[in-house]
């Protein structure tokens, strides 16, 4: 298994997460309850909520790293993460003096130091996460819902502190108010077992239920999580959904192109858990979500579908799941736009998709993506078919206009047209239509014609030319020579993969966290952010591997003022960092590139004037235009890492010949000598 380091949610402990709890690293139990005025009543506990005070200069990245409305009996334990610059560093405690858990009480428990410690997944699995670590307690007596704010207080005096929540969590007597069977071949029982998963929601929401729980006990496919009506319903806490016998969860083979193709339940708050779940997306295309509270939460489940392309196409939704949806160690595979806008995604497995991974989403945190690759779909993808002509006439073309979806042949004076179909039912849909249509029409009018079928998986609509990329495939392509030669066409889009993606135009988006991640074996750009400012966001301990396909993508810098954006210790082995400063991209003091390793730095408009960017590394023979200082050069993605194309990023010797001083957490690190740190991500 690759070597990830420190940071990634694997699925055994690694040797310096044992060292560190037989070291005494873990916590002991930091507990906080609500105080005797609390009755039950969300905030009762609270002579005044904490207020997060108005942003004048900067304040830390703070995040809950789990879900809130959960249920509990007697204690709950939970996940918090803060970051902040503390003068170019955050190796004292991530630049933190203290982070506090107000939990209906005016008197907050204080956190004074993030460690590492274990939680176990919905499989089963112990998971090591870095973080501020809380312990939520039930009052004895009491019971009801509660409010959770967390403060986090920068050690750098010129910082304000950051104020998140309310987030409700429930002290209960039971943790689910109902629990149903669902068994497809024994008898319903009313409240008490159905057959489908649809009718156990309805009856539940029928009966108002506020935090059930639905066990599946046999296997089974399930095409439906209707509610019984469109009235959208919202319980206080989730309705869990498990399985003891493993079930998928999908639409129908699809029969026809006008069929729903989305799976909507009109209940908020639905939360899939375990890996005897599989969500199958061959025929689905999206699972819908009504409202902006409650997004879905997937945890531990199998996300997955029998190709990349769906209808042998592109996804027309740039998501999988509507909303905001909770990714919790989850499975996912043959994705298109897999977390897309999640709320949280945490500890999650990803391989073998394509387009985006993980865009306007502020906590990505500890996830493992492999063999992402858009390229494939661009310029890499199969030659489809041939046509080729050999009769009497001098010239003979085949052209073809992807807006209107029509093909041209023309040989001497004559011509005929086809029209790509739109219905993924007709044959004309699929490179199957116009094979036939050439061999059979084209060849009744001049038997010359002939055509070949090679590939028939993905649509016609998408035919080009081997060698275009770029925005010229959505032009299709002019008349191409087919006289007394098989011309040969290939299949794709314009399109690219962004690991993580900043969309939103023109918007402020504030408080981010991508922290601990690993990836290789892609073609995408590594961070992209753009499209308006951006305020404290956090991305470090993160390590990425480029195929290099078709295209040289760049991390780029981008949009306009970026204002305690701190990027410290990541490995983009093998790809640059562009600043576009013709964004017009700007960095204020509070800003950090450091201990980073790139394959080069490229300011587009040269040196910036005090530019924070310390400690870096880029390869040999590239260099850094930024104005950064202490920029060391060395090496390259084959040789500064122990095999990082195949995912580990341990640093080889020449880039363990270069150290400095670390600006993380020790804990985070397997060594720290007089020298210091390898730069890069820690591993």
């Amino acid at each position: 298994m690759p070597g990830y380091g420190f940071g990634v949610g694997s699925r055994t402990r690694t040797r310096r997460e044992l060292q560190a709890a037989r070291d005494g690293i873990t916590p002991a139990a930091i507990v906080a309850k609500p105080s005797a005025s609390w009755d039950g009543t969300a905030g009762s506990g609270f002579s005044a909520v904490p207020q997060d005070p108005p942003r004048t200069t900067a304040k830390p990245t703070l995040h809950l790293l789990v879900h809130d409305h959960q249920y509990f009996t007697d204690k709950l334990r939970i996940l918090a993460f803060a970051a902040a610059n503390d003068g170019g560093s955050l190796h004292n405690d991530m630049g933190i003096a203290k982070l506090e858990a107000y939990f209906e009480n005016d008197s907050p428990v204080e956190i004074g130091s993030p460690s590492y410690s274990t939680l176990v997944d919905a499989n089963g699995i112990e998971r090591s996460y870095f973080g501020y670590w809380i312990t939520l307690a039930k009052p004895l007596g009491r019971s009801g819902h509660g409010h959770l704010y967390l403060k986090a207080t920068p050690r750098d005096p010129t910082l304000q502190p950051r104020v998140v929540g309310p987030y409700q969590f429930s002290p209960q007597g039971n943790r689910h108010d109902v629990e149903l069977e669902v068994a497809p071949s024994k008898p319903q029982i009313t409240g008490v077992r159905y057959q489908s998963l649809s009718a156990a929601i309805t009856w539940l929401k029928s009966q108002g239920a506020q935090n059930p729980k639905i066990t599946c006990t046999e296997t089974a496919t399930f095409n439906s999580l209707w509610s019984g009506n469109n009235t959208n319903y919202l319980g206080q806490g989730y309705c869990m959904i498990e399985a003891t016998a493993p079930i998928t969860i999908t639409r129908p083979p699809f029969a026809s192109n006008g069929g729903t193709e989305n799976m909507r339940s009109k209940y908020d708050g639905l939360w899939f858990r375990g890996s005897n779940i599989t969500f199958d997306f061959s025929t689905t295309e999206e699972i819908y979500h009504e409202g902006t509270a409650r997004n879905h939460v997937l945890d531990g489940v199998n996300i997955t579908a029998d190709t990349v392309l769906y209808k042998g196409s592109l996804r027309a939704l740039g998501f999988m799941f509507r909303g905001s949806p909770i990714f919790l160690e989850c499975n996912i595979h043959h994705a298109q736009n897999a977390c897309i806008e999640s709320a949280l995604a945490r500890g999650n497995t990803i391989s073998s998709g394509i387009r985006d991974i993980f865009a306007d989403s502020p906590t990505i945190f500890s996830n493992t993506v492999l063999s992402w690759d858009s390229d494939t779909y661009t310029t890499g993808y199969p030659d489809t078919f041939s046509v080729n002509y050999n009769g009497a006439e001098t010239t003979a073309t085949l052209a073809f206009d992807r807006a209107s979806r029509i093909f041209t042949a023309t040989w001497g004076a004559q011509s005929a047209t086809f029209v790509v179909s739109a219905d993924f039912t007709n044959d004309a849909y699929w490179p199957r239509g116009i094979v036939a249509w050439v061999n059979a029409t084209l060849a009744g009018l001049d038997a010359g014609w002939s055509a070949a079928l090679l590939d028939d998986n993905i649509s016609l609509g998408a035919t080009k030319l081997r060698a275009t990329k770029g925005a010229a495939i959505n032009n299709g392509f002019a008349a191409q020579n087919v006289k007394d030669t098989a011309l040969a066409l290939s299949s794709g889009w314009d399109i690219h993969s962004d690991w993580y993606q900043k969309r939103k135009g023109g918007s402020l988006f504030e408080n981010v966290v991508i922290f601990g991640n690993r990836g290789w074996a892609l073609d995408s750009q590594n961070i992209l952010m753009q499209n308006g400012e951006a305020r404290d966001w956090f991305i470090a301990n993160n390590a990425f591997h480029q195929k290099n396909g078709q295209s040289d993508l760049s991390t780029q810098l981008a949009g306009t003022a970026h204002r305690h954006v701190m990027i410290v210790h990541n490995t983009m082995a093998n790809q640059r960092l562009m600043l576009r400063t013709d964004g017009p991209y700007t960095a204020d003091a509070y800003c950090l590139l450091a201990n980073n390793v790139f394959r080069e730095i490229n300011s587009v408009g040269g040196a910036i004037a005090g530019y924070p960017g310390v400690d870096n590394h880029i390869h040999a023979a590239k260099a850094d235009t930024s104005g950064s200082v202490r920029t060391t050069i060395g090496g390259d993605s084959t040789t500064l890492f122990v095999d990082a194309a195949n995912g580990d990023f341990a640093a080889a010797p020449p880039l363990l010949a270069v150290k400095s001083a670390p600006r993380l957490p020790a804990v985070l690190f397997s060594k720290i000598d007089a020298s210091g740190v390898p730069k890069g991500a820690p591993g």
